[in-house]
């Protein structure tokens, strides 16, 4: 009898052991084919572009100059900070890469798949759910497509590090913070504008955590007239044209989280090392950078001209607005006066709790469908119908059964709300790749929100109390939207075992697939110069076409939209080198000229181009392009390319 009954008591254990072990394959199985197919997506739509952007082959140029041992800014043209530079040099170093093509998307490639690991991460940590967190991570790998469009721009190493930095947060132990610090130090030398709200962020959410006194007041103003002079001064140059609305919206959303922030009931009683940490490591990191860019025989003066004075002059080299409309804006008030009022009667909601559950629940949804519907077409309409959204950041800050947040749980939550916040402004004065990074932090935010509104939203329904399955709404939302986002990835053509068109014959570019026509054309153009020319500068900047045809650039010089975006000492280097070559050779696209912009006194204004457009006879012109030579030319054209245009 004693026997009989303890296996009769040994039972329910088993079939607990059991149960348990067939989730923990269940978890592990969702995990593993969300990375299988993370990989899968990545490297098909990096092996299948539509066109190459001319930002690709313009810092894989920048690169190669480097890499050659030229200094940056003085004899390499960059708009970026020494970081992006000296990790991108680690990185090809270590896999002993050429400068090429396929080198440059395997790199883009590693940072996709890093950044969409770190934000799966991120979510995991705070919710250990692996559904969720599985959602998230093909969340973040779709939004931040982009990065298909644009390989070897800084903004790849800018999305890694700003997941890198989000997964931080949400352990703000002593060594977190310190390497919180220094992520946003390695943003500021890469994009300053980017590094100056990441940091911001991270005090805006110090600051948010010191115990009650005099020192957290006057902070807390401070933060306040900068949450919203900040935006004022940033967009002051076109504040009478398109941006007067993204410049209140992003007020809105700074003060309104800001002000929640601080009204936010939180137990921390060491909040000021919070701080001390943070700016430990910043500090530490930027003297590590400096010290770097020393070795490399740069000057101070020329690193601090190279990071901060060039960058605050690009707003009139080159924009795309993010416009916000008088609709949107008064939609965004509307939704800040609502969430305001959960925060300033809060007798009235305490006893419904569930209900802002729901809410949190039903923004974090409507969030992740917003930006996840953005096109990301090159130079299509832009979309920025989530704009208004961000008046819902302080939901996030609301705790759900508690009292009192723990710092713990508190500072990852109001530091990724404050960073939502801060990164949308980098879409000033460029409002393309730059928004999809910049609302990365809020599309984790959504998903936070989803975990954190997941225990009462099906507490809300009296009928779901009788189910018999126990399953957290939390992971129904997170499985719903995995299960949309392979649907989406899946319809990209990923499932097919071949790719659509060969492998590109083209130098260094055999990783990529392109249309047949463009293959043809990119083709046709780069034999000729290949054959023809020593030296081979583009108009604008092409410089796709000096790695397939492996004929160098005149100098570092290389920028896509050089026109506006080199200085004129700088032009008249490489119109010296030009007219010095006979064998030197342009080829020029008439058509992007206006999409680039032009000199307000027209294009012939530049020395350079009037070089170009009027002392070097044309000898090639098909499918938009024309190659001119050098005047002093004692050889004749020989043309190689038997493809007549269509």
């Amino acid at each position: 009898m004693l026997d009989r009954h303890s296996t009769v008591m040994e039972n329910p254990q088993q079939q607990d052991s059991f149960k348990s072990r067939w989730l923990s394959i269940g978890r592990a199985s969702i995990v593993l084919a969300t990375f299988l197919l993370t990989l899968r997506f990545g490297k098909y739509v990096l092996a299948t572009p539509h066109f190459i952007s001319d930002d690709e082959s313009y810092l894989l140029l920048s690169l190669k100059h480097y890499f050659a041992g030229e200094h940056l800014y003085t004899q390499v043209f960059s708009m970026y900070g020494p970081f992006y530079f000296l990790l991108q040099k680690a990185i090809f170093g270590l896999f002993r890469l050429p400068v090429s093509f396929d080198s440059g998307r395997l790199v883009a490639y590693i940072y996709w798949v890093l950044s969409a690991v770190f934000g799966g991460l991120f979510v995991y940590r705070l919710s250990k759910n692996a559904l969720l967190a599985s959602a998230a991570c093909l969340a973040t790998m779709w939004l931040e497509r982009v990065i298909s469009l644009e390989p070897n721009h800084p903004q790849e190493v800018v999305i890694v590090l700003q997941m890198l930095g989000c997964c931080i947060s949400a352990n703000p132990s002593p060594a977190a913070l310190l390497s919180l610090g220094a992520v946003g130090t390695a943003l500021f030398f890469t994009k300053t504008n980017i590094g100056i709200f990441f940091l911001a962020a991270a005090v805006i959410a110090s600051v948010c955590v010191f115990p009650e006194g005099r020192l957290r007041n006057m902070s807390s103003q401070l933060l306040f007239a900068a949450v919203v002079a900040g935006p004022i001064v940033l967009m002051h140059h076109f504040l009478n044209a398109w941006a007067w609305g993204f410049c209140l919206m992003s007020i809105l959303a700074g003060t309104s989280t800001l002000l929640a922030g601080m009204r936010a009931n939180v137990y921390a009683s060491e909040g000021m090392k919070t701080f001390r940490y943070i700016a430990l490591g910043a500090i530490g990191f930027a003297i590590l950078t400096l010290l770097a860019t020393t070795m490399e025989g740069l000057s101070l003066r020329t690193v601090l001209d190279g990071v901060i004075l060039a960058p605050s002059r690009q707003p009139a080299v080159f924009f795309i607005p993010f416009v916000v409309t008088k609709e949107m804006l008064m939609f965004g008030i509307v939704l800040a006066v609502c969430v305001a009022g959960l925060y300033w009667f809060p007798e009235r909601w305490r006893t419904r709790s569930a209900w802002i559950d729901v809410l949190k629940c039903v923004a974090g949804v409507l969030v992740i469908v917003l930006l996840d519907k953005r096109t990301i077409a090159y130079m299509a309409p832009r979309t920025f119908s989530f704009a208004p959204l961000y008046a819902l950041l302080p939901l996030v800050l609301i705790p759900r059964k508690e009292v009192r947040w723990k710092a713990v749980e508190y500072f990852p939550r109001i530091f990724i709300a404050a960073l939502a916040v801060m990164l949308i402004m980098q879409a000033y004065s460029v409002a393309g790749s730059q928004v999809n990074s910049g609302v990365a932090p809020f599309l984790l935010w959504a998903f936070v929100c989803i975990h954190d509104g997941g225990g009462g939203l099906l507490a809300s329904f009296p009928s779901t109390k009788g189910w018999h399955v126990r399953i957290s709404a939390a992971s129904v939302l997170g499985g719903i939207v995995l299960v949309i986002l392979t649907a989406g990835m899946l319809k990209q053509g990923i499932w097919h075992r071949h790719y659509p068109t060969p492998a590109s014959s083209l130098a260094g570019s055999a990783s990529l697939h392109l249309p047949i026509d463009l293959e043809t054309y990119y083709g046709a153009v780069s034999n000729d110069a290949q054959t023809n020319c020593q030296i081979l500068f583009t108009m604008p900047g092409m410089g796709s076409f000096n790695f397939w045809s492996e004929v160098p650039t005149p100098d570092g010089f290389n920028e896509d939209n050089w026109m506006r975006g080199i200085p004129l000492e700088k032009q008249q280097k490489t119109l010296q080198v030009l007219e010095a070559n006979p064998s030197a050779c342009v080829i020029t696209r008439p058509s992007m000229l206006p999409v680039w912009g032009v000199p307000d006194d027209g294009i012939d204004s530049l020395p350079l181009a009037r070089y170009i457009r009027h002392d070097m006879p044309t000898v090639f012109a098909r499918w938009g392009y024309e190659i001119h030579v050098s005047p002093n030319r004692r050889v004749p054209w020989v043309e190689r390319s038997t493809v007549t245009a269509p």
